[in-house]
């Protein structure tokens, strides 16, 4: 496997915080690691500020907008994005677009994953912050080191 790059989506505004929180959190937890690279984007073909390549592992993270927010982590593969429009993200250019220009330039889909976490017009910082952690933990074990070092497990 090539470099692993961690994209959280979003804006300083409101529940769209989501994914930039979650950057933030595992640009710390996976600072000593040469292999993998997270970032904060405004708009999901921001990636391409970076040097990804089909061999790489790219993973979205970003928050999902839904009429009840579940508290769980959904993920989801290049191939499996809600149809609906403005599933995942409202940045422009849709994440399922761009998804679908890594697609055509030959990146597998099993090397594209897209965590979101549902949340609504209502969610709190606090909310935010939980879901953030959350998040973050699950792509820790998804990348196979866990979340229970600091900065993650810690308030």
């Amino acid at each position: 496997m090539g470099h692993s790059y961690l994209f959280g989506l979003g804006s300083p505004f409101g529940g769209d915080q989501l994914g930039w929180r979650s950057a933030d959190l595992l640009q710390h937890h996976f600072a000593d690691r040469a292999d993998i690279t997270v970032a904060r984007l405004s708009q999901p073909t921001d990636l391409f500020l970076y040097p990804v390549t089909p061999a790489d592992l790219t993973i979205f993270m970003d928050a999902m907008l839904s009429e009840q927010a579940s508290g769980h982590v959904r993920q989801f593969t290049a191939r499996h994005i809600p149809d609906r429009p403005q599933a995942i993200s409202s940045h422009g250019i849709s994440l399922r677009t761009t998804v679908d220009l890594l697609l055509g330039m030959g990146f597998a889909s099993e090397q594209i994953r897209i965590f979101a976490f549902d949340i609504t017009n209502t969610s709190t910082a606090a909310d935010l912050d939980a879901a953030a952690r959350l998040m973050a933990a699950r792509i820790c074990e998804t990348l196979g080191r866990p979340a229970d070092a600091d900065p993650l497990a810690g308030g």
